[in-house]
């Protein structure tokens, strides 16, 4: 069984850095059932240049 497997309520936070973006990959590649995933941006002044820029440019939803 994979660490990156969720169950239930899942909080990600994601600061657009590359061990944050790795975290995020692996549970989004490991769990088929999203629906209680929920992922947060959390800018720490720290990001990569191009990292920050993608994570300034992504899909925001605010629920089902």
């Amino acid at each position: 069984m994979s660490p990156y497997r969720t169950s239930g309520t899942t909080v990600v936070i994601f600061s657009g850095g590359r061990t944050s973006a790795y975290m995020l990959h692996q549970v989004l590649d490991n769990d088929d059932d999203l629906c209680d995933l929920v992922v947060t941006v959390a800018k720490t002044g720290k990001e990569h240049p191009p990292c920050s820029s993608s994570s300034e440019n992504m899909p925001i939803s605010t629920g089902p």
